[in-house]
């Protein structure tokens, strides 16, 4: 698999401020710290609320699952409030999310971006 992967960071606001990470292409061990560094930076920032969003992420690999378990953690420190969810992720992903159990701490949604904002 190829590791071509581009992610925009933005601010959207809903019901409150949301922070949007798009990303672009695969997923996988050599840029899975991309996806993690911007999380990470939006966390630092005060960020509490993540909205990844995948619609156009055609392959994940174990390290991106990782990723999302890393992400969910750094959003709780001692017990934090922070929500993480993932929007239109592909078929695939999203079917594997709910295998792994990861649907218990990372939520599912579909449809548009404003839709998905202001269910945060």
């Amino acid at each position: 698999m190829g590791s071509v992967m581009n992610i925009t960071v933005s601010t959207m606001m809903g019901k409150a401020p949301v922070t949007v990470i798009q990303i672009n292409g695969h997923v996988d061990a050599a840029n899975v710290s991309e996806v993690e560094d911007n999380a990470t930076e939006a966390i630092n920032s005060g960020a509490t609320n993540l909205l990844l969003d995948m619609g156009k992420v055609s392959f994940m690999s174990s390290a991106g699952f990782r990723s999302l378990h890393k992400i969910y953690q750094a959003l709780h420190p001692e017990g934090g409030s922070g929500h993480l969810k993932i929007l239109n992720p592909s078929d695939e992903i999203g079917r594997l999310v709910k295998t792994l159990g990861f649907d218990n701490f990372v939520a599912i949604v579909s449809g548009d971006m404003q839709q998905a904002v202001d269910s945060f």
